[in-house]
């Protein structure tokens, strides 16, 4: 079930302490608005008092007070919102170390789609999928930021605040989801024609279903297909140009520039949610990207027919 996408719906520690601070600035951003909205009331409707009493020298003296006393208390509301700001923005950052019981997942954003690396202490070290990030409930996760084109922006409002990947440059943000759902990250900085198609789902799992998810996800794909017509398909994928640019971890593939495609058949959506990871819309996605997301870095691909069924049947087998 997808959770509203919204600050005002946190589902993590991290996102919580941004809300309560949120709803803050907006009670005291709405009281600094009701009393302007009074001394102006005020100035409106007393005109005529006030003009008899401009040339009291006290009526002078009192206003040059009222308005000093009015910029000091602006100026101290400011520096403790300030302060407050800055101490929440400590309160939810990574900090120099972690826990060993700290997930660590390096997230690379590419136009237009996300590389999503597990890095576990054991073996077998790496998992490596795209576009949907499983992560286990109450645990903590650091995400490392990275971009390998572009600047992109991570934000999952329901789990943390926006935070940019730089080309050159690592990031770090943990997270660490109280609620299972499915959360929306959408890339929040303009990265080219895509930029609205670059969607991360991540999916918070109690740790025993992550647990059985991520085993699926340390196997390889069997060396070979378990039916003639999948056969078929494994041999249009591998003689077509999908193995230069796509991996299928135990099908002697080594694309390393496109998404990993070992659990293709695992995932809800293709082509960062763009559309669903159902028969019909992988066959459109495959036979033309450019009619489903104008200016992806897929190239056309020229498998049709008999060959594009047996594709989708080799495809399909990649749980």
């Amino acid at each position: 079930m997808h959770a509203v996408q919204s600050v005002f719906s946190p589902a993590s520690p991290q996102a919580a302490a941004i809300a309560q601070l949120t709803q803050f600035f907006i009670i005291v951003a709405g009281i600094v608005w009701i009393v302007v909205l009074g001394f102006l009331a005020y100035a409106v409707l007393r005109p005529k008092l006030l003009a008899e009493r401009a040339s009291d020298i006290r009526v002078t003296r009192h206003q040059l007070g009222t308005v000093g006393g009015a910029l000091g208390l602006t100026t101290v509301l400011l520096i403790g919102l300030g302060f407050l700001d800055y101490g929440t923005g400590r309160s939810i950052e990574t900090g120099g170390g972690t826990s060993r019981d700290t997930l660590q997942i390096r997230l690379v954003g590419r136009q237009w789609w996300w590389q999503i690396e597990y890095q576990q202490r054991t073996p077998p070290y790496r998992v490596v999928t795209a576009n949907e990030m499983h992560i286990p409930l109450h645990r903590p996760v650091l995400l490392t930021l990275e971009s390998s084109d572009v600047i992109h922006s991570f934000w999952a409002p329901n789990l943390h605040g926006k935070a940019d990947l730089i080309p050159s440059y690592k990031g770090a943000l943990l997270i660490q989801a109280d609620s299972a759902g499915v959360y929306r990250a959408p890339c929040a900085e303009y990265c080219g024609d895509q930029h609205a198609n670059m969607t991360l789902l991540i999916i918070a799992q109690p740790a025993n279903s992550f647990a059985s998810w991520y085993q699926n996800q340390m196997r390889d794909a069997p060396p070979s297909a378990p039916s003639l017509t999948a056969a078929r398909g494994q041999e249009v994928f591998q003689n077509a140009a999908c193995p230069f640019c796509h991996t299928i971890r135990g099908a002697a593939t080594g694309g390393s520039v496109a998404p990993d495609l070992t659990h293709l058949a695992t995932r809800t959506t293709l082509a960062a949610g763009s559309i669903q990871n159902s028969r019909g819309e992988l066959a459109a996605w495959i036979a033309n990207p450019q009619a489903i997301k104008p200016g992806n870095r897929m190239p056309a691909n020229l498998v049709t027919g008999s060959d594009l069924n047996a594709l989708l049947d080799y495809l399909a087998t990649l749980k």
